[in-house]
């Protein structure tokens, strides 16, 4: 068992390792995915995270912390002070969203401690802000979904739509009900406005997108995934979707077939 220690001006670091490590700075799964990679290496791994901690129970995390987070005031101070206090060097790894764009916005900052591994925020916001990421693939005539932007409920209430529409937050800078869904489901306009009330009491209404709902039921439509086995080489998996569920959605998923 690791001892869990926060970020205060007490707290005691772990002795630093000859060699530089990494530290995974929050994030869930993925995070604990990485640390087991990186670890299994015999690489040093430390975990600092605000909220998730899942990766902290890995074997291969060997040091963990808790510390401001990336939407709080002095918590770019507080992580170069961490870095100086032997960690100078270590490659810092962003594990979610808001890691994401906190160490791209900060990166001429930190790295002058660590090893940053997210490029400058001006190539990041692309794909962090989903409205960039939009507008990019129409200049570039890559076909996406119909989206809107209404600036309030008033102008939301006025457009004339197509059922079923779903929700999406563009930005996924903060863990709530709607971002963690990644997109609500709405088949009527009284549903549509009812969870559009709800999502504005959780994010910005300015980063709340209208979009169609794209019918993914198609003989293209599969999912992917990637299989690794120790000692052996990664496969790809592929197969067939049974259905497509958005979240939010009353629709029940069939059983699949043996």
């Amino acid at each position: 068992m690791h001892r869990s220690h926060g970020l205060g001006q007490h707290a005691v670091a772990p002795p630093a390792s000859a060699a530089p490590g990494a530290l995974i700075l929050g994030g869930a799964h993925g995070s604990l995915a990485v640390a087991r990679s990186l670890g299994r290496r015999g690489i040093p791994v430390f975990f600092l995270t605000h909220d998730h901690p899942i990766a902290k129970f890995s074997r291969y995390a060997t040091h963990h912390r808790s510390w401001l987070g990336p939407n709080q005031n002095g918590g770019l101070q507080q992580l170069l002070a961490f870095g100086r206090n032997g960690h100078s060097g270590w490659v810092l790894i962003p594990g979610g969203d808001a890691e994401v764009e906190f160490v791209a916005r900060h990166h001429d900052a930190l790295s002058q401690v660590f090893c940053a591994t997210m490029p400058l925020w001006e190539v990041v916001k692309w794909a962090c802000d989903k409205r960039l990421t939009y507008a990019r693939a129409a200049s570039l005539g890559i076909p996406c979904p119909r989206t809107v932007y209404p600036k309030d409920r008033r102008e939301l209430a006025a457009l004339d739509l197509t059922f079923p529409l779903i929700l999406k937050p563009m930005v996924r800078d903060q863990v709530n009900e709607f971002t963690s869904a990644k997109a609500w489901r709405a088949d009527s306009k009284q549903e549509l406005l009812r969870r559009y009330d709800r999502a504005a009491a959780l994010v910005p209404p300015e980063t709340i997108a209208l979009q169609e709902l794209i019918n993914t039921m198609r003989a293209s439509a599969c999912s992917n995934s990637w299989i690794s086995m120790p000692g052996r080489g990664p496969g790809l998996v592929s197969a067939p979707r049974l259905a497509s569920i958005c979240p939010g959605s009353s629709g029940r998923r069939p059983q699949a077939k043996r």
